[in-house]
């Protein structure tokens, strides 16, 4: 397998907690049930870990940048998905989170450049170290 074919396939692994939990929340969702944000939180954050963990060991990456990468593919890519799958609308912003509050004041070119960012730099430091 080639360098590039594993990075891409350490970045993809690195999607998993943010694929699970817009499975999770969207099937809570269509159930009915109330969404529990500590819940999430705390599930998220212990398969970022974990996903992380393995990334470290397997892909050869330091532990802090995978986990990094992570958190920055949750920003970037958790709420259009959730968008898409509610409202099929990826320009939708949640209104229950901190963050959601946050991006909420702004322009959504601002939210797009600023998910942007996150994203590639977290990109960046993966695939530089």
């Amino acid at each position: 397998m080639t360098e590039i074919s594993l990075i891409i396939l350490g970045i993809l692994f690195l999607f998993i907690p943010t694929v699970g939990e817009a499975k999770l929340d969207y099937d809570e969702w269509k159930s009915g049930i109330r969404d529990n944000k500590k819940k999430d939180v705390v599930l998220r954050t212990g398969v970022m870990i974990i996903t992380s963990g393995i990334s470290a060991l397997y892909m050869g990456k330091p532990w802090l940048y995978s986990f990094l990468l992570s958190g920055a593919i949750f920003f970037a890519f958790f709420d259009p998905i959730m968008g898409y799958l509610l409202k099929r609308d990826i320009w939708f912003l949640g209104t229950t989170s901190h963050s959601d509050r946050f991006l909420a004041k702004m322009r959504p070119w601002e939210v797009i450049l600023l998910r942007g960012l996150f994203f590639v730099a977290a990109v960046l430091l993966y695939i530089k170290f």
